[in-house]
């Protein structure tokens, strides 16, 4: 059951030190890492807490799991990516679909803390007009859960979703990333490259 679901919108973006050069001398500054001779954002090696984020286990889909009344599949045809996208596809007409992370077995997350998520989404054949959103989805041990949204927008390809919220208790053992999509007919969209990880002080909000 959930707590809650909280519309989080889009954050403005910040000045983005994506891919300049940098070393012991001339530091990235707050919110990026010097990796190993640029400067990068996002999540510090190792912290990924998504499983199979880049679906490039193949068709196995390893990680994920379908979300309302959908079929999910890795594909090859609209990928942003590597060789592999996820695709959800909707089985009926007038309810939800997507797909979602599965959640580990073991505790990743705790309250109080924040944590980051960011996906690259591709419409497909949902209309412009209609829902497509990401989740932030934080689980109890219990199995209840707290969802953080961010809508993607009306553009058609491939747009890239970034997003940060806090763990609330009790709201503190796990952490997934999920999509859904209001269901029209035929209606089927993609994702690739997701990733979530703890906020140490590396940039969750700008520009990817």
């Amino acid at each position: 059951m959930g707590l809650s679901a909280v519309a989080l919108g889009c954050l403005p973006a910040l000045p983005s030190l994506e891919g300049k050069a940098c070393d012991d001398a001339h530091p990235c500054g707050e919110g990026y890492r010097c990796a190993p001779s640029q400067c990068r954002g996002g999540p510090p090696d190792g912290g990924d807490l998504v499983v199979n984020g880049d679906f490039e286990a193949g068709a196995a889909l390893t990680g994920w799991y379908e979300g309302g009344d959908a079929t999910i599949t890795a594909q090859q045809s609209v990928v942003h990516g590597g060789q592999w996208a996820g695709r959800a596809s909707a089985t009926t007409t007038g309810n939800s679909f997507g797909l979602s992370g599965k959640p580990p077995a073991s505790k990743t997350i705790s309250a109080g803390a924040t944590y980051c998520a960011q996906a690259s989404v591709h419409r497909g054949t949902v209309p412009p007009a209609t829902r497509l959103r990401m989740f932030l989805r934080f689980w109890t041990s219990g199995g209840g859960f707290e969802d953080h949204e961010l809508p993607a927008s009306a553009d058609a390809g491939w747009q890239d979703l970034r997003t940060s919220a806090t763990a609330q208790a009790p709201a503190d053992f796990t952490a997934t990333v999920r999509f859904s999509g209001d269901t029209t007919g035929g209606s089927e969209f993609y994702v690739d490259d997701v990733k979530a990880w703890r906020d140490e002080g590396f940039v969750c909000t700008a520009s990817m």
